[in-house]
């Protein structure tokens, strides 16, 4: 994959030369710009990444991005650089709208950078467009080709702060549209025919990564996606079983996330595997709740072991009394069932602490951290596991 193209908004020379030894070979052109007009200059001749300098003292940095947002409103995502309070800012930033993402604490080391640039692919964004849509041949050659990697997003127990999983994310680094997100592929390859091979990349790869990070975060859970077509599948539980076996997991490390906005098979097989798997131990989300299709009965149904609360209420909560009344609900119902509950979508401070009021052992999202790649996400375990030690 391509060089980034990265552009420097910092006014101290020291920080700048920094920067660019951290940089080195990783960029393809690095550009250096201390006011709006320079920005906007270095934007227009295409840049991957904004590397903006919280600290700049030429100019009021908020009311620089401010007119930058006014003139180009489509411009490159930010690196914040600050100090240890700069994820908070980000944040804060990312509440008003603006493409953060992540941030460098000073001091400056290269290995700051290699996380930004091997998280969002050597420099490219994840395409959310959802016009965009691939041919089975297209999907077949990128799969072939090992362009499909795992992204992997933290959860996190609410009550300490502590990361206690992550959810495998499928992703493709598409040579020309650059990381391109799973509904633009992932319903072609399964209406196709190829979801088989799909579950067991990603199952087999997932599991691969994890392992290895158990060796220094012992305990850790893992989270991947199964379709509800997989789940007709009367050779899943075996597949499921052989990676446990390869890799060394114990069944209750690993979790299978069942989408509820599918209409799950109501057969024989189905339910077969479900609860053979959950007898092993595996544990069975419900994902997306509250979108779909499930009723009262259907939890009844299935041998569940948690709940994931749909973003788009947890978003909403503080703000919309009806979202905040769904969550409360849905609370209440997974404890009547005996469910564990994960929120998504947590992108602020205040939601994570009224999820925790409401007794939410574990959430994910912005707010604690993108998904990554394996090797940016142990630099990122490690640094949230120092934090917390530093803060015990």
């Amino acid at each position: 994959m391509r060089r980034p193209r990265v552009l420097l908004v910092a006014d101290d020379p020291s920080k700048v030369d920094q920067l660019r030894d951290a940089c080195g070979a990783r960029a393809s052109r690095i550009d250096h710009a201390v006011h709006a007009s320079g920005v906007l200059t270095s934007v227009a001749r295409g840049v991957d990444f904004v590397i903006f300098d919280l600290g700049i003292r030429s100019t009021d940095g908020l009311e620089m991005l401010r007119e930058l947002e006014s003139e180009a409103p489509s411009f490159a995502p930010l690196i914040l650089l600050g100090d240890r309070f700069a994820e908070l800012r980000a944040n804060a930033l990312r509440g008003l709208g603006y493409r953060v993402l992540g941030t460098i604490v000073e001091p400056i080391t290269a290995s700051h950078l290699e996380i930004i640039f091997r998280t969002f692919g050597g420099g490219c964004v994840e395409r959310k467009d959802a016009a965009l849509t691939f041919s089975e041949e297209d999907c077949l050659r990128g799969m072939r080709a090992g362009e499909f990697f795992i992204a992997y997003q933290p959860q996190i127990r609410l009550d300490d702060g502590i990361a206690c999983g992550v959810e495998a994310l499928v992703r493709w680094a598409h040579p020309r549209c650059g990381v391109v997100l799973p509904a633009s592929f992932v319903p072609t390859l399964e209406s196709k025919g190829h979801s088989r091979a799909l579950t067991r990349f990603v199952l087999g790869r997932a599991l691969d990564d994890v392992a290895r990070l158990r060796r220094a975060w012992p305990g850790m859970r893992l989270a991947v996606n199964i379709s509800a077509t997989e789940l007709a599948d009367p050779e899943l539980a075996d597949i499921v079983i052989e990676g446990l076996r390869r890799t060394g997991t114990a069944p209750r490390e690993l979790c299978l996330e069942i989408t509820e906005s599918a209409v799950l098979p109501d057969d024989d097989t189905t339910m077969e595997t479900l609860v053979r798997l959950r007898l092993l131990g595996v544990g069975l989300a419900l994902d997306d709740f509250g979108t779909g299709y499930s009723t009262l009965a259907e939890l009844r149904r299935l041998p569940l072991s948690e709940i994931k609360l749909d973003q788009s209420y947890v978003r909403e909560m503080e703000r919309s009394t009806d979202a905040r009344a769904i969550v409360e609900g849905v609370m209440r119902i997974a404890d009547g069932f005996n469910a564990h509950v994960v929120a998504e979508g947590v992108e602020d401070p205040e939601v994570c602490a009224t999820l925790r009021r409401l007794g939410c052992e574990t959430a994910q999202g912005y707010f604690f951290a993108r998904p990554m790649a394996p090797e940016p996400l142990y630099a990122w375990l490690t640094q949230r596991t120092n934090a917390m030690i530093a803060h015990a």
